[in-house]
């Protein structure tokens, strides 16, 4: 099954920053033919939660539109302002780091650049 740009930069990249978020895990289901539903707790909002139960929570999620390939950050709990409404994958990624390291690393993704962490590259010529 092939992944698309989105699928493929959550699974990389976010999977791994998400997981263990104030102990909470991050998942991922199978929502339909090949859409893929990943929840984990917001990263916006858990950590102002008062117990350890409901910061582990999984409320928040991208969700996948059907029939365009792209996701949406949803979070249940609309906890703050970042996570009051629903936003499309890239928007997630601008408030999520505001470094603009991951929308960078992601535009890079989706215009088809090599894989930003490549760091090895042979310049010798192949005769």
């Amino acid at each position: 099954m092939n992944r698309t740009h989105q699928q493929q930069f959550i699974e990389k990249y976010l999977s791994s920053t998400l997981e263990g978020l104030d102990g909470g895990s991050f998942r991922s289901q199978v929502v339909g033919a090949g859409l893929i539903k990943y929840t984990f707790p917001c990263p916006f909002c858990s950590p102002l939660r008062k117990s350890e139960r409901l910061r582990k929570k999984s409320d928040a999620c991208f969700y996948p539109i059907q029939g365009n390939y792209k996701y949406l950050f949803i979070c249940h709990n609309h906890g703050t302002f970042a996570c009051f409404e629903s936003i499309q994958f890239p928007e997630f990624l601008k408030r999520f780091d505001e470094t603009g390291s991951l929308l960078s690393r992601y535009t890079k993704m989706r215009n088809g650049w090599e894989d930003p962490d490549v760091t090895e590259f042979d310049f010798r010529p192949n005769f």
